[in-house]
């Protein structure tokens, strides 16, 4: 590692760790439904990850394949349900954010 770069990544990996933001999720209570299908969208989301990510992240697959590449993979997270997720656990943080003014 370059040594100019080190206290840049010490500085982030600090921020991180000191963030608030690790206590929404120790705190938040889902409804028992509203749980079941969180769970579910994550157990999807993490099928097409490990489908296509490997691939793609080492360089055994090309990012530019329509069939296999990244957009092919994007397309598969989105009918996973990645969007929706990401909306319900931003309304989520949201919610939580308010409820510490």
């Amino acid at each position: 590692m370059r040594t100019e770069y080190a206290p840049a990544l010490c500085h982030s990996a600090s921020a991180l760790i000191t963030s608030i933001a690790l206590l929404f999720t120790e705190t938040v209570e889902l409804h028992a439904l509203t749980e079941r299908l969180f769970r579910r969208r994550v157990e999807l989301i993490n099928c097409v990850a490990n489908e296509y990510a490997r691939g793609l992240m080492v360089g055994k697959v090309d990012p530019d394949d329509p069939e296999k590449g990244l957009a092919a993979f994007v397309s598969a997270l989105k009918a996973a349900g990645i969007d929706e997720l990401k909306a319900e656990v931003e309304r989520q943080f949201k919610e939580w954010q308010e409820s510490l003014k």
